[in-house]
């Protein structure tokens, strides 16, 4: 093996929901909405879409539009998880490195994949819920400094970042490709792709395709 420490993306490379053009936890979400709700849904995330410096505004607005919604009626949506794959036949029972998750994906599947696939880490988007309801409120993390975290987990870790791998899917990975050892783009799109030509990083379309690159 020839690294420590897996670091993974979740919405579009670890998971696939069966929505366009992100395949995300967000969007999937959008099923529990009326239909107006829905289309004010679409509407804020198009506008903020390439806006990451606004992201906590566009993360309270599309939050407020989840208040008074069964979490029950979200797990029915988001479960089981669409496993992108390979996945949970890669990492279910391979121990033998450090397994981390940074998204800015929702809280309720992270939880769920760290529990299925035994990871040590993750960092999400919380969503606030009493009582079985959301309350339209939550904590977020801007994924603008998702490759700061990345750096804080080699230090928790102690493993440096020539001992670390980084899997994600969209150009807002770079930072975290360019600092560690071996960066892979799983499935890699919206000029993503460009990026994988130009440098030459490993592309994969299924986990299990990590052995040929790890080991």
């Amino acid at each position: 093996m020839k690294i420590d420490l897996i670091v993974v993306d979740m919405d579009g490379t670890a998971v696939q929901y069966p929505n366009k053009p992100f395949s995300s936890t967000w969007d999937a979400l959008q099923v529990i909405l009326s239909e107006e709700e829905k289309i004010e849904w679409i509407n804020l995330r198009d506008f903020y879409v390439g806006k990451p410096d606004l992201y906590k505004m566009w993360f309270n607005k599309q939050v407020a539009l989840l208040k008074g919604k069964s979490v029950s009626d979200a797990e029915r949506v988001l479960f089981p998880i669409p496993y992108s794959p390979g996945f949970l036949d890669f990492f279910r029972f391979n121990n033998c490195f450090k397994k981390a998750i940074l998204s800015s994906g929702v809280d309720l599947v992270v939880k769920k994949i760290v529990e299925e696939a035994s990871f040590e880490y993750y960092l999400c988007q919380n969503l606030e819920a009493h009582d079985g309801f959301f309350t339209g409120k939550g904590l977020c993390w801007n994924s603008l400094d998702k490759v700061d975290h990345l750096r804080a987990l080699s230090t928790h870790f102690r493993i440096d970042l020539n001992r670390a791998c980084y899997i994600g899917d969209h150009p807002s990975d770079i930072p975290c490709f360019e600092s560690v050892r071996f960066p892979v783009a799983f499935n890699p799109r919206n000029g993503l792709e460009e990026y994988v030509v130009k440098t030459g990083i490993s592309s994969i379309h299924d986990f299990r395709e990590l052995k040929q690159i790890l080991y």
